[in-house]
């Protein structure tokens, strides 16, 4: 399933923040992202975790999502939580949101986004 998630045929690709500053940027944001989730979640260390963002080309939905997913097997599980926003922008409180709404097909759409509340 994860073929589909970074693009192979499937409505989701990888977003802009691939390379150059952008990309830089995305990747400090993410490590800042992995450690809210840590927190958030009071995961012990050597869990899984992936933080990116991808493009969505669905109807209705804002170009750009972030997608973070921790693995950690045993007692921890995996859990995947989609937030309809580019991943510079989140915050602590965006993401605990996410969280805390658990894991839905549509994603999370926080404050202003699209009429998210």
């Amino acid at each position: 399933h994860s073929a589909s998630m970074f693009g192979g045929g499937g409505p989701l690709s990888l977003g802009a923040g691939a390379g150059g500053a952008v990309g830089a940027a995305n990747k400090e944001k993410s490590a800042e992202v992995k450690g809210w989730i840590r927190e958030i979640m009071a995961l012990p260390e050597g869990v899984t975790m992936m933080v990116t963002e991808l493009k969505c080309k669905q109807e209705n939905c804002p170009p750009f999502e972030t997608i973070m997913v921790v693995m950690g097997g045993g007692e921890v599980g995996t859990h995947k939580r989609r937030i309809h926003s580019r991943m510079v922008d989140l915050t602590r409180d965006i993401v605990g949101a996410a969280w805390a709404a658990g894991e839905t097909e549509q994603g999370f759409m926080p404050p202003g986004v699209l009429g998210g509340s």
